[in-house]
């Protein structure tokens, strides 16, 4: 490709709307152009980035076995109705056809490839079975943002493999986790796998693959000491807090003074209290009320804790969990800001909290952090307006059921490591693709089934394996750049070098340029010759700002036969005879590859897939 042919305008300037390097760089070096809010055309470079992305994950999941499919991506709403996504799922972006029919374009496909292989697979025989595509989806995400990191249109990998039984599975989803590592490395990543939420998509046990990124939107919590990490989501939290003596106790609880109610005109949120009391956060019980599939519940934590929702939905085992309205508190309504575990009982069935006639309304469901049970002169709600109780002693002024507590709350930086005990640390990080392990909450509701050697149907065990390949791109850009521009890994750079032509009125640098561009096409490299008829400066500028691996610089020292090869990476660079550089360039890219080569190819991890 000559550069003066090349579709690539770029822009000197920082584009306002660029918030993240890669955005910024992708804009600027002529990848990426916006149509709309999280909508972008990509330029024939990110072209070529995306089809060596992509050639790689094919690549590497046609060698564990997977087969490629191609998936319609508008999907009829009674597909979606069937796994009850149509409602739970709110970023669809839906339409109606021309008859009314309801329909929404994929942000994924589990739906879609579990109907085609209940219609099309039937026999043990069969199984398992691994099909993948890579397809264009859309979600109607409310804030997109950094470019293509999250966009409303992106393009994806989405594998999905059947299995007759769990153990089956989980051979694949090893398998599928390393194929990753290898995907990863060999397009130039440094990456973290952490332990994964599941999300929209579902399932018990998931893996993220994270770049760790300031860029990054997902909070993880990484120890320092051990390979753990984990979405903050996921991690479980022990208490920290060291437990005293049975002495220390014993003096502790036998000097808390009784309970006592303490007016407190106003003062609803954690922070007032500790302005007003001269309390520490931690020395609260916050009690947060929600509806749980339209039933009230009742959460009590430390007041310096978040409840960690996703945990609280799957201690419930409910689809659907929100904060309560006050039309729905009964006697509480009016104490909102007030509410506390005391009595909670009695004052939840009142019409109001000074009225001792009763409404018929269930017993308020309480559940509480593991925390709670160490809670000792503390303070809470006392369920009355302006009002708490303070020196409250968990066991002796309130209790709760054993089987009501858990861990509820979200993990911070400082908690414990779950398995070695070291301080968690927070780092942001890009996901550039999760795997999960569905079991059968897709099979069954769509009756894909096989039969076994007794006839009998039974439903088909799943996995599920996301890639972002357009997230991917910026996230390499993410990694790989400095102020002057992009530095592509040689495996997935859109051209192997540009050679730079710095005087085109040079006859001797003209003709040296297109025979190394020439033997440079014939050898099979993929190279730009810059034949544009401007300043040398600018020519340098842009092809550091494009990011070429190599640059070849016909400069002064072609009267003598020489030519400057120059590694964009290391930023070093050596005089060569002209006729060298060809074969020169071709051993440099070689070596560059051997760096991005995972050690081991065929490695399976022995691993048990444990549900959380």
């Amino acid at each position: 490709m000559r550069f003066s042919q090349l579709f690539s305008p770029t822009i000197k300037e920082i584009p306002a709307e660029a918030e993240t390097p890669s955005h910024r760089l992708m804009l600027r070096a002529g990848i990426i152009r916006k149509l709309a809010s999280g909508i972008y055309t990509y330029l024939p470079l990110g072209v070529k980035v995306l089809e060596k992305i992509s050639a790689i994950v094919r690549e590497e999941l046609n060698r564990i076995g997977s087969q490629e499919v191609l998936m319609p991506v508008l999907h009829p709403k009674e597909l979606w109705q069937q796994t009850g996504r149509w409602e739970k799922v709110d970023v669809l972006f839906r339409l109606k056809d021309r008859a009314e029919r309801d329909f929404l374009l994929g942000p994924t496909h589990e739906e879609v490839i579990t109907s085609l292989v209940a219609h099309e697979v039937k026999s043990y025989r069969q199984l398992p079975l691994l099909l993948y595509q890579i397809q264009t989806k859309f979600r109607d995400e409310p804030r997109p943002r950094g470019g293509v990191i999250r966009s409303r249109e992106f393009i994806m990998m989405d594998m999905y493999s059947f299995h007759k039984t769990k153990e089956d599975l989980e051979k694949t989803y090893w398998k599928v986790y390393e194929a990753y590592q290898r995907i990863y490395k060999r397009s130039g990543f440094t990456i973290r796998v952490v332990e994964g939420e599941t999300g929209d998509i579902g399932g018990d046990v998931s893996h993220q693959f994270e770049l760790i990124s300031q860029s990054g939107e997902d909070t993880l919590l990484i120890c320092p000491n051990c390979s753990y990490g984990a979405d903050m989501w996921r991690v479980p939290c022990k208490n920290s807090k060291v437990k005293a003596s049975a002495a220390e106790n014993s003096l502790k609880w036998n000097n808390t003074p009784p309970m006592e109610k303490i007016e407190t005109p106003h003062v609803k949120t954690i922070p007032d209290l500790v302005k007003s009391l001269k309390k520490s956060p931690q020395d609260f019980i916050k009690t947060l009320v929600y509806e749980a599939d339209g039933k009230l519940v009742f959460v009590c934590l430390r007041g310096d804790r978040d409840v960690n929702e996703l945990k609280l939905k799957r201690f419930l085992r409910v689809k659907k969990l929100e904060m309560a309205k006050p039309a729905a508190l009964g006697g509480l309504a009016s104490a909102m800001g007030f509410v506390g575990p005391v009595n909670l009982g009695v004052v939840a069935k009142r019409k109001s909290v000074s009225d001792s006639r009763e409404e018929h309304l269930e017993t308020p469901h309480l559940v509480a952090d593991d925390e709670i049970r160490e809670m000792k002169d503390a303070v809470c709600g006392a369920n009355e307006p302006d009002y708490h109780f303070c020196h409250v002693d968990y066991g002796r002024d309130f209790s709760i059921k054993d089987e009501n507590f858990a861990d509820l709350r979200m993990a911070v930086s400082g908690d414990p490591c779950p398995q070695c005990g070291t301080a968690l640390k927070f780092e942001n990080g890009i996901e550039l693709g999760q795997i999960f392990n569905l079991g059968t909450i897709y099979s069954k509701p769509l009756n894909c089934v096989y039969l076994d050697e007794d006839s009998s149907e039974i439903p088909m065990i799943m996995g599920c394996y996301g890639i972002g390949v357009s997230r991917m791109l910026a996230s390499l850009i993410e990694q790989h750049h400095d102020s002057d521009g992009i530095i592509w890994p040689v495996s997935v750079a859109p051209y192997d070098a540009v050679i730079v032509l710095v005087n085109n009125q040079d006859e001797k640098q003209t003709e040296i340029s297109e025979k190394i561009y020439q033997e440079a096409l014939d050898s099979g490299l993929e190279v730009v010759l810059d034949d544009r008829d401007v300043r040398a400066g600018v020519k340098f500028k842009d092809a550091d700002l494009l990011g070429f691996p190599f640059r070849i610089n016909v400069g002064r020292g072609a009267g003598e036969g020489k030519v400057e090869l120059r590694d964009r990476k290391t930023g070093k660079s050596h005089e060569i005879n002209a006729d060298k550089a060809v074969e020169e360039l071709k051993k440099m890219k070689t070596e560059a590859l051997q760096t991005l080569e995972p050690n081991t190819r065929d490695s399976e991890p022995r691993r048990e897939i444990v549900s959380a």
